[in-house]
């Protein structure tokens, strides 16, 4: 399993559903008869946890140490001294972790996995390996938390794991690999070609989706994360939850436990062509009225729902004229809404664009090329075509603020006397 982010959404409605979420998951592994429990990295969703997140944490990582000992010992190290284990991290169901991003904090400064080893709540590997056994069978799990990208390449060449003989083999990781990202923005900097061979099974953290792969001819699994945080589209038709893995020598049986505690969640992209105002919020309600209609999971907790707008507004309608929160305040009952509209766009924005990006290639001086775009502007704002709109950049550049001001102040107090405002 991985990435609870406990203490994500702190102090909104959303703030207790981290906490239960990795209680389920925990509690459902258990009952399942689970020897051991991986977790993936990305324990906390701060390097810093308030002292709030660290009392519910500490209580939900207790629960495998309280559980029946599953009968697994600890029998080899590597890289790894023994005494840095607790005995008490090997009571009931052992818990191996890795730390991520959102825990990584800068070299010399302990994290809060590192602090929750030293509790012993859990054995935290970091380019390191332990091996187990069971009824003669052995695992052995080689981790690697979190590396930034333009040091992971190279720190995988310099850790260099090698399976170990007569044992089967997990490699577990914290990263963003090939196609599977966190989010589009990210580049991965490693490939499956990239990451060490020999290996039977391949564990990665960080992706909050769930995805399975090959690697060197192996499974590689993506659990996903138990708590909604990105909000995206893939999610959204994603259920959360952790795998069983049933192991028998080289053979590995899977199974995919959905959480019954995640809020529902529906996604929705609206596609705007030159829209007024009122057909923006129109659409928007109508739309949240039809998803608070369809089928539910849960329904003890209130959904959340995220639209993305995108397309071209009216003519006169600026983007900063829609108000997102009037929405949310009219769901807030019934849903947690969230709207995206970073992707509205002014009419003849884009033709604005390619003009400004003309009068760069032809050397136009910056400031020229801001005069002519705020008469660009200006075109579409009636009020705004009664300015000296040259004079008033010229002002701004200046840094002749207060006169700026009175400008725009002598105008408004016009327009308010002629009954125009």
């Amino acid at each position: 399993m991985s990435d609870f982010h406990f203490g994500v959404k702190s102090g909104t409605t959303r703030e207790q559903d981290s906490f239960d979420q990795a209680e389920e998951a925990l509690r459902k592994a258990i009952t399942s008869g689970a020897d051991l429990i991986l977790v993936l990295g990305d324990i906390f969703d701060r390097s810093k946890p308030s002292l709030e997140s660290w009392a519910r944490a500490l209580r939900i990582l207790t629960s495998p140490q309280l559980a029946e000992n599953s009968g697994i010992k600890l029998v080899e190290t590597i890289d790894k001294p023994e005494d840095s284990i607790s005995p008490l991290a090997l009571r009931g169901i052992p818990l191996v972790a890795i730390f991520g991003n959102h825990e990584r904090r800068a070299r010399g400064e302990k994290n809060p996995v590192e602090a929750l080893e030293a509790a012993g709540k859990l054995i935290l590997l970091n380019a390191n390996s332990v091996t187990f056994e069971k009824n003669g069978e052995r695992i052995s799990l080689h981790g690697l938390s979190y590396v930034p990208e333009r040091d992971l390449l190279p720190t995988i060449k310099a850790w260099n794991p090698k399976p170990v003989e007569n044992s089967f083999n997990v490699l577990l990781l914290h990263q963003s690999i090939g196609s599977f990202t966190f989010s589009s923005e990210e580049k991965p900097s490693i490939q499956f070609s990239d990451l060490p061979t020999g290996f039977d099974l391949y564990l990665d953290g960080h992706v909050h989706y769930r995805a399975e792969a090959t690697v060197h001819n192996r499974l590689l699994l993506i659990p996903g994360s138990t708590e909604r945080t990105q909000l995206s589209d893939i999610e959204a038709g994603n259920p959360k939850g952790f795998y069983i893995l049933d192991i028998d020598g080289k053979i590995v049986q899977r199974r995919f436990v959905e959480l019954r505690s995640p809020r529902d969640f529906f996604y929705e992209r609206l596609v705007f062509r030159d829209a007024t105002l009122e057909q923006i919020y129109t659409t928007c309600r109508n739309k949240v009225k039809e998803l608070l209609q369809r089928a539910r999971k849960n329904t003890e907790k209130i959904p959340i729902i995220k639209l993305r707008l995108e397309g071209t507004l009216a003519n006169g309608v600026a983007k900063i004229d829609f108000d997102p929160s009037i929405l949310v305040e009219e769901f807030g009952k019934e849903a947690i809404l969230e709207i995206s509209h970073d992707r509205l766009t002014a009419k003849g924005l884009e033709e604005r664009i390619a003009a400004l990006r003309s009068m760069r290639e032809k050397g136009v001086p910056i400031e020229e090329r801001g005069i002519l775009l705020l008469l660009e502007y200006a075109k579409d704002i009636p009020a705004a075509q009664m300015l000296d709109m040259r004079g008033l950049f010229e002002l701004l550049a200046a840094k002749k603020e207060e006169e700026a001001k009175k400008m725009v102040d002598e105008l408004v107090s016009e327009l308010v006397r002629g009954g125009s405002g």
